[in-house]
């Protein structure tokens, strides 16, 4: 490979890292987990920024770390966008662009050039006469990355690269970005918790915890941001889809029910329990060993039906998503749930709203002790009532986040005893 490869191993204190990392030429890995699981120390590590006594670094085919070699870090050639910017205050905004040209030697003229040209492509040569300490954030990180881009590394590292950015300024950033990226040939390590940031840059995700990689895949949703920091993950899948509990297929890709496929694929590696409505025994899908198909479940109606997929899922679940079977676009809703669960601590069930602003229960991340007690909860009106509600004790979870949910993820209405 003559892109990135690396076996980091750094002690701070209490905290280890010990993690492989590779990533290609031209190839975005994205590095996501919770706060202190190592993400940062990892990039700062590649930089030679911390003591890495054990590990080894080569960048195309160059050792920057290990067989007794220490690169110091303004010769590694990497490309860094940290969180705080790191801008030097008294330079212009056109010297700290070109700061990183200048250190390799290049001369000043030549330097400047570059550096304006990608102030001017990142929106900010407006103010390349500025000095850092008068930028706003938004600008002061525009900077910094046109500083990163413009020195033409052999690694760029990303640490948060937009978290400074309104909406539409990081749509814009990220689309150049990828631009520059898909002909550059440079391999790209990306810290974020912005879901957005993973779908339009990243072709790989490494989820970190406690210093150590847990897993490794796709940017699909069970590496998705906010999923670490949500807790422990497990998914229940409505084989029925957003009508309630069960499904009418023998299995999850027989028939009607192939849509199922995409779904249970996209929730790897979380423990998932399908919830068919076929009496019969409990079967795992030997095809998907994170999938455990759960028959003649909904015969006490959905709540029901998703109490005993909760227990099926066990005890080390903290956290349980539900996701209609008959919709591999609703997957796309739980990265924008596990963040709004994990930053809304307080919250037990985080729900998304369908195009019609009405909250869709049957898409959702639930607690699992709020899951528990709503299953456990008087039926009330649900039977009673002029128009049966049969997912009235999932409606009334409280607290609870309501979550808009992508266009692809959006489940259509259905009256409520649907």
């Amino acid at each position: 490979m003559t892109g990135l490869r690396a076996r980091l191993a750094v002690r701070r204190g209490d905290f280890a890292l010990d993690v492989a990392l590779d990533a290609g030429p031209g190839e975005v890995v994205a590095l996501v987990g919770a706060n202190g699981s190592g993400k940062t120390t990892a990039l700062h590590a590649l930089t030679g920024l911390v003591p890495a006594a054990g590990s080894r670094v080569e960048l195309a085919g160059r050792v920057l770390d290990g067989d007794g070699v220490h690169v110091p870090s303004a010769e590694r050639g990497i490309g860094t966008v940290f969180q705080d910017h790191l801008l030097v205050p008294h330079l212009s905004a056109l010297e700290n662009a070109a700061f990183g040209l200048r250190a390799r030697g290049v001369r000043a003229a030549d330097a400047r050039t570059e550096a304006a040209r990608w102030l001017d492509r990142l929106g900010v040569g407006d103010r390349a006469g500025l000095r850092a300490a008068r930028l706003s954030g938004g600008q002061s990180q525009r900077v910094a990355l046109a500083r990163a881009l413009a020195a033409r590394p052999r690694l760029l590292l990303l640490d948060e690269p937009f978290s400074a950015l309104d909406a539409g300024s990081r749509a814009e950033v990220r689309a150049l970005l990828r631009e520059h990226l898909a002909g550059a040939g440079v391999p790209v390590l990306l810290v974020s918790h912005d879901a957005a940031d993973l779908d339009g840059l990243a072709d790989r995700v490494v989820r970190l915890d406690r210093g150590r990689v847990v897993a490794r895949g796709a940017t699909a949703a069970g590496s998705a941001p906010g999923a670490a920091d949500a807790g422990r993950v497990g998914a229940l899948v409505v084989a029925g889809g957003a009508g309630g509990a069960g499904g009418r297929a023998p299995g999850p890709d027989a028939g009607p029910a192939a849509r199922l496929g995409p779904v249970l694929d996209a929730l790897a590696p979380w423990p998932t329990v399908l919830l068919a409505e076929h009496p019969g025994p409990a079967a795992p899908d030997g095809r998907r060993p994170h999938v455990r198909l759960l028959r003649g479940a909904a015969g006490g109606g959905p709540v029901a039906a998703l109490a005993a997929g909760l227990r099926a899922l066990g005890d080390g679940v903290d956290v349980a998503v539900v996701v209609p079977g008959d919709r591999p676009g609703a997957v796309a809703a739980v990265p924008r749930l596990l963040a709004a669960l994990a930053e809304h601590p307080g919250a037990r069930a985080a729900v998304a709203l369908g195009p019609d602003g009405l909250p869709q229960p049957l898409l959702a991340a639930y607690r699992a002790a709020a899951l528990a007690d709503a299953a456990a909860a008087p039926r009330g009106d649900e039977r009673s009532a002029p128009r049966a509600d049969p997912l009235l004790r999932l409606r009334t979870v409280a607290p609870a986040v309501l979550v808009a949910a992508p266009p692809d993820a959006a489940l259509p209405r259905r009256a409520p005893g649907s």
